[in-house]
């Protein structure tokens, strides 16, 4: 049986039976105990607590997936506090999206252990997760394993290279 329940920020539209996308987002991270995929097209460099996040989980083993939009072309901050942590965590995959049509990855979608996904609008940032006003479906049960395998698909597809064929900018 699938469950999809709404999470928002954005004082405009809290209440009501919608939660916070960030403690939606905490309930779900904590509750990883595999594998976790990231899809971002931005990642914020004062991502603050965002990144604290990412680096628990690896700090506790979860096995951690990041495919990020054209990783090059991401603030400077962030490459290099992406690098640090791929470099630190033999368990942290990351991958830039690229595509020759100049396509950009738009999504934004969190999967834990192909048992609860995180869709919506929000960028990897604290601004999104906690002020902006962003909207997201957590969906719970076996349609949040189809979508682990689209995720997975999309990163062994050509438009997604593994890190280490990057050049680092720093």
């Amino acid at each position: 049986m699938n469950e999809v329940l709404i999470a928002v920020t954005g004082l405009g539209w809290m209440g009501r039976g919608a939660r916070s996308i960030e403690s939606t987002l905490d309930d779900i991270l904590s509750a990883a105990q595999d594998e976790v995929w990231f899809v971002v097209y931005a990642v914020s460099p004062v991502a603050g607590r965002a990144f604290d996040k990412l680096e628990n989980l690896l700090i506790h083993g979860v096995r951690v997936h990041m495919i990020i939009n054209r990783l090059d072309t991401q603030p400077e901050e962030t490459i290099h506090a992406l690098m640090a942590m791929k470099d630190s965590y033999s368990h942290f995959h990351l991958y830039s999206f690229e595509s020759k049509e100049q396509a950009d990855l738009h999504a934004k979608v969190i999967v834990v252990d192909g048992k609860q996904a995180l869709i919506g609008s929000a960028n990897f940032s604290q601004r999104a997760w906690t002020y902006n006003h962003e909207m997201a479906l957590l969906v719970k049960g076996p349609v949040a394993g189809q979508i682990a395998q689209v995720v997975q698909r999309l990163a062994q597809s050509v438009f997604c290279k593994p890190v280490g064929t990057l050049e680092r900018k720093m």
